[in-house]
């Protein structure tokens, strides 16, 4: 995804190689399920404040 990046970023405009998990477990949130959806593009991010 990270090769891939910039050509998207150009076409589309948004970001395909962010580290979403990562970033949402180092704003402190506390993640109780995660599913992919849509292949392993879209993830639903279940979870409540707290380390």
């Amino acid at each position: 995804m990270d090769a891939l990046n910039p050509l998207v970023l150009y076409f589309v405009g948004s970001n395909i190689n962010r580290r979403t998990v990562a970033n949402v477990k180092k704003a402190g949130i506390t993640i109780e399920r995660e599913e992919n959806l849509a292949g392993n593009i879209v993830k639903l991010i279940i979870g409540h404040p707290g380390g």
